[in-house]
């Protein structure tokens, strides 16, 4: 291990559509030196997870953001490295941008959408906090599922760091996501690693923007799922107490 976690580099692809190869291979071009494994149908479809139920759920609805998000946290969880987004381009290699064994993630955009981090995109194996998200969602039920970047994406990870507040490396979005799908562009001349060109995001916040009544309806989910996650995170960290002070 050169850094902070295993140099590792994977892409997951799931659901009924071809890979963007090309824009995967940007990946394994920068980063000749890195162990690479792409996580595709056959290989979910081959194990279990340990969120499985979760997981059969955004496949039987088709969507593939949750589903991805689920197998992300696990493998992270298993294996470690750094999982970089099917739908973007590498730009510069990232060695040496994970010096530290902890987790670490990006801003979505400081600027547009407040201060919601992507998904967990690197950590050593066994990161306690990535532990956390795994565990925090095994106690989902069915009927408290919502659209994924609330339940298992950026809402999700961004308030469990708040509420955790596990050692963890944020990134300025511009890292990885310089140009938002929502507006705003960076126009700095600090170092850009990729580029983001939101593959299933664009489809549904552009071709399918929801009107009023919709948006109305989302913030009250917004307020039951927030309660939802409290009740979660509190059961994790009652087990975990639970776990430090032994049977």
């Amino acid at each position: 291990m050169a850094s902070g976690i295993p140099r590792r580099l994977s892409h997951i692809w799931i659901g009924p559509h071809p890979a963007p190869d090309a824009w995967m291979r940007t990946w394994r071009d920068h980063h000749p030196d890195w162990d690479y494994t792409l996580y595709d149908n056959d290989y979910v479809f081959g194990r279990r997870f340990r969120n499985q139920k979760l997981l059969d759920y955004y496949f039987r609805y088709g969507q593939y953001a949750g589903a991805a998000d689920v197998i992300r946290y696990e493998l992270l969880q298993e294996r470690g490295g750094f999982l970089a987004a099917a739908d973007s381009t590498c730009l510069r290699p990232v060695d040496g941008l994970f010096p530290e064994p902890h987790a670490y993630t990006v801003y979505e955009n400081e600027f547009v959408r407040g201060q919601l981090v992507s998904p967990i995109l690197a950590c050593e194996p066994g990161n306690p906090f990535v532990e956390a998200l795994v565990a925090m969602l095994g106690e989902i039920g069915e009927d408290e599922i919502g659209r994924p970047w609330m339940t298992t994406g950026n809402l999700f990870v961004t308030k469990a760091i708040r509420d955790l507040k596990p050692e963890i490396t944020i990134f300025p979005s511009h890292y990885f996501i310089p140009e938002h799908f929502d507006g705003g562009r960076y126009e700095g001349d600090g170092p850009i690693y990729a580029r983001q060109h939101f593959g299933t995001t664009v489809d549904g916040y552009e071709k399918n923007r929801p009107g009023f009544f919709a948006r109305r309806k989302e913030k009250r989910l917004r307020r039951e799922y927030d309660e939802q996650l409290r009740r979660r995170r509190a059961a994790v960290r009652e087990r975990m107490i639970r776990g430090h002070d032994g049977p």
